[in-house]
């Protein structure tokens, strides 16, 4: 950066003799500007580049320029307007095979990939793809558009495709930069955690690991890249029930951030966030509440008794204090979250249902379910007028609305709050779901306890049926329901 606004400085003193050499010198600068992440000097500079553009083509690099202003000011609807302005000029006034084409493309590519529009992203994407692979099967670009589209895929959803592509990435790396170049600890890093989407650890492990040895060899081992690759083993340690690896490898992220970054940077307090969940999964309450209650001191020290982290800081102790067992005190500060929210945020903001239906496990997890049936009534319409009415959300409170009428022995209510949950998860996730499974086996519990035998056991033969095919047989959600069905079926008298 240091050599670039020394440029940057010299370019201010030249002499322009000539509008073609002016549009030269502003693209040098508009290139420069980037480079410094300087977003507000390159859209001045590429504004004046517009203006005093001798030839169309400079008017398509100038919308190019604005458009990777915007990006860095994450105006990306801008950033998009911009581009497609680019595009057109660029075809006209270029060759179709043109590397600057490719450029136009894969900007749209990037603009759309960040919006979330991620099947246009993947449609630009290939188009760039398909010139650059024209120009160098092997080249940087190619890799660099592979890496791109897998990303999308991996966003979308849809991660064996971005495995495919992260690997074709790959393959150029290592063979033009090498097994031991960072780039390629890079990949190696989007392989890892595509990997651990798709629960396979062995795997996820194998790249994260070969990550982060490519980065202390690299960088030291008080790098940000190292600390990164270390959390993110922690996150795969986490998610297979690995919870004292996953410690180990989250202290050592926690201890080269705080080397390179210093105890006040935000990520510190992500990391105090990851180990605090690993101690909660592991089962040791007690540091967890410790370590929730240093995040809330530290975003009191920075940020004061009434901002809205606070409250979250509050929400999240009251979460431990709950695991613990000690409902009283994850009320208590259950309420304190509340209170911050209410002055913040206003009633109807997403965390305070959110809070609300903390609160009602808390009072549930107490006994007192006719407590937990009414904070769920409250969590219900903020989540709906937030949400919509067929969130996965919303069914997920009316799931767990019917389990407190179920305790509280309203089987009638529970049956009727079931059925709302099946409705919308059918609509949202299909009929074949493990999730519309515990739907289908929770209504016939509660026909169970009613004595309506022949709905009990319609119920668990559907949510049987799916959880064959899903789970299979010797799954414990399907053992249960087969157990249930059974019992269901000897009192009924059927065979």
């Amino acid at each position: 950066d240091a050599k670039m606004t020394l440029v940057f400085g010299t370019l201010n003193r030249q002499g322009i003799k000539d509008q073609e050499a002016q549009a030269r010198y502003l693209q040098l600068h508009c290139a420069i500007t980037l480079g410094l992440e300087d977003a507000d000097r390159t859209i001045s500079l590429a504004s004046q580049l517009f203006d005093h553009a001798s030839q169309d083509v400079h008017k398509g690099y100038s919308h190019g320029y604005l458009g990777r202003a915007f990006l860095i000011k994450a105006q990306y609807d801008q950033a998009i307007e911009h581009f497609q302005k680019a595009l057109p000029i660029m075809l006209e006034n270029l060759a179709p095979e043109h590397g600057d084409v490719a450029n136009a493309y894969n900007n749209l590519g990037i603009a759309y990939d960040r919006r979330g529009s991620y099947a246009e992203a993947i449609a630009y994407y290939e188009k760039a793809l398909a010139i650059y692979l024209k120009l160098g099967p092997e080249s940087a670009n190619v890799s660099a558009i592979y890496n791109n589209i897998g990303m999308a895929f991996d966003n979308k959803g849809e991660t064996q495709k971005a495995i495919d592509y992260y690997k074709e990435s790959l393959a150029i790396k290592m063979k033009t930069i090498g097994p031991k170049h960072p780039d390629v600890a890079t990949t190696y890093n989007n392989l890892g955690l595509a990997y651990a989407k798709i629960n396979d650890p062995k795997r996820a492990v194998a790249y994260l690991e070969k990550c982060l040895e490519i980065n202390v060899k690299a960088f030291g081992e008080e790098h940000p890249a190292v600390g990164l690759a270390c959390a993110n083993l922690g996150d795969v340690y986490d998610q297979n029930g690995l919870y004292d690896k996953a410690i180990e490898f989250y202290n050592a992220a926690l201890n080269v951030k705080l080397k390179t970054l210093g105890p006040d940077h935000p990520d510190i307090l992500s990391i105090y966030v990851l180990l605090a969940n690993a101690y909660g999964n592991k089962g040791s309450y007690d540091e967890a509440i410790e370590i929730r209650r240093r995040i809330l001191d530290i975003n009191l020290n920075k940020l004061g008794p009434e901002d809205q982290n606070i409250g979250i800081a509050y929400n999240d102790l009251g979460l431990a204090y709950d695991n613990k067992g000690d409902h009283p005190q994850a009320i208590a500060h259950y309420n304190k979250a509340l209170a911050i929210y209410f002055k913040k945020l206003g009633s109807e903001h997403p965390n305070v249902g959110i809070t609300y239906h903390n609160i009602a496990f808390s009072f549930g997890n107490k006994g007192d379910h006719e407590k937990a049936v009414a904070y769920f009534g409250r969590s219900l319409p903020i989540k709906v007028k937030n949400l919509g009415s067929e969130h996965p959300d919303v069914a997920t409170n009316y799931h767990y609305t019917g389990l407190a009428y179920k305790n509280k022995g309203d089987h009638d209510k529970a049956i009727e709050w079931h059925e709302k949950a099946l409705a919308i998860n059918l609509k949202n996730l299909g009929p074949e779901n493990s999730t519309v499974a515990i739907d289908y086996s929770e209504i016939g519990d509660s026909h169970h306890q009613k004595g309506t035998y022949e709905k009990a056991i319609s119920c668990y033969e559907k949510s049987l049926a799916i959880q064959l095919k899903i789970l299979g047989p010797d799954h414990p959600d399907t053992k249960r329901t087969n157990n249930n069905l059974a019992l269901a079926r000897r009192r009924s008298n059927q065979p």
